[in-house]
């Protein structure tokens, strides 16, 4: 604002208290309701002060310490007051420019303040973000590397599936042979049929290679179990059942009681001691882990035994399950008076896929399926089914 109203604003507003009172000077009449003046009204307050009765009369309701030095200067008009009222008017002038200057640099300090306040920020964001993608390209080579031993993870256990399918096969069909050439001898009644075994070229070369196709399969099911672990946090979940099964619709895992603790073979002898309880036994799964010694037959046999002693312990009905028997024998099997029953696959069925089939056959009621087979434990859980590992089943056993 105008230095020179500044201070000439008490003089004014006293000239525009008499003016509301008496008489208003015309020029003063449009303002006369304002409570707040603004400087067009103080600049004709000023103007009508320039009449000398009306100056009078505001002279005479004020005094110099009401109005200011200049603004008394103004009204009372003393000789030379023209002079020291423009020396006032200068030294308001210089002061607010002083105080604007002041102002404006205060301004310009704060601005500066901001500025490099931001610039600080926009550093510290940027470090960050530079952390950011560090640890962004730190995680994709970590995940490109976890996804390589991934792939060759499930590479290697395709091989090893591959290779176990194989051995399995080669060790049946060996089987077979032996049995059948055993028979062959035993039939013709000789009496030294074993020392003409042990000499017949054959024989020998089928027995060593079933000696040599045992020790591969427990050189083998150790890495597939390894693999197996290796994988089991990458890989899907297990495929639900397909619905329309009415049997076991609703078939949900048994909880164990308070107390026993899960892969125990005090859970495992819970478990087949429930009312209606079925046990699908993947046949050489066990064999294998119990009695890796014995030839195949001699495996079922055991198991077999094994298994009546704790059907009469338990009272569960126990199936036993084989990738088909060494003479290709019949579908089904029991022994006469037994609850264990005995069940061999058809060329082109695995008893893996054979017992998940049945899980879904059996009536409501539990089910626990015997096996160290990753897929076969998933199949089963998906299903429904309670599962115990071959190496707690062995124990349970013994």
């Amino acid at each position: 604002m105008n230095p020179e109203l500044e201070l000439l604003r008490p003089a004014l507003e006293m000239a525009m208290i008499v003016a509301r009172q008496d008489d208003p000077p015309r020029s003063l009449q449009p303002f006369l309701r304002f409570t707040k003046l603004p400087p067009l009204a103080l600049s004709a307050a000023q103007a009508a002060l320039e009449d000398d009765e009306f100056r009078q009369r505001v002279t005479e309701r004020c005094d110099e310490e009401e109005v200011g030095r200049a603004g008394w200067l103004f009204l009372t008009r003393p000789d030379g007051w023209a002079d020291e009222f423009a020396a006032l008017v200068e030294d308001r002038r210089e002061r607010d420019d002083a105080d604007a200057e002041h102002t404006a640099r205060r301004e310009l300090e704060r601005a500066r303040e901001a500025i490099v306040e931001l610039e600080r920020e926009l550093a510290d964001e940027r470090r960050d973000r530079a952390h950011a993608r560090a640890g962004l390209a730190e995680r994709d080579s970590e995940l490109e590397v976890l996804t390589k031993r991934i792939a060759d993870a499930e590479t290697a256990v395709a091989l090893a599936a591959e290779e176990r399918a194989r051995a399995v096969r080669e060790l049946k069909e060996m089987e077979r042979r032996l049995a059948q050439r055993t028979e062959e001898l035993r039939a013709a009644r000789q009496p030294d049929a074993d020392v003409v075994a042990a000499h017949d070229p054959g024989f020998v070369e089928d027995a060593n290679r079933l000696a040599e196709l045992r020790a591969e399969w427990q050189q083998l099911a150790p890495l597939l179990e390894r693999l197996d672990d290796l994988l089991s946090e990458h890989d899907e979940p297990a495929p639900e059942p397909a619905t329309g099964r009415a049997a076991n619709a609703q078939r949900r895992a048994v909880r164990l009681e308070g107390g026993l603790v899960d892969g125990t073979p005090e859970a495992v002898r819970w478990l087949l001691g429930r009312p209606g309880a079925v046990a699908l036994v993947d046949g050489y799964n066990v064999t294998m882990t119990a009695w890796p010694e014995l030839s195949a037959a001699e495996q079922r046999g055991a198991l077999e035994r094994a298994a009546e002693r704790l059907q009469v312990l338990t009272g569960a009905r126990l199936v036993l399950v084989f990738d088909g028997d060494s003479a290709g024998g019949t579908a089904v099997r029991s022994a006469v008076g037994s609850a264990v029953r005995v069940r061999f696959t058809d060329a082109s069925t695995e008893a893996d896929d054979r017992i998940l089939e049945m899980i879904d056959e059996c009536p409501s009621g539990p089910v626990v399926v015997v096996s160290s087979d990753r897929r076969v434990r998933d199949g089963a859980r998906a299903r429904g089914a309670n599962v115990v590992g071959a190496p707690e089943f062995v124990q349970l056993l013994r």
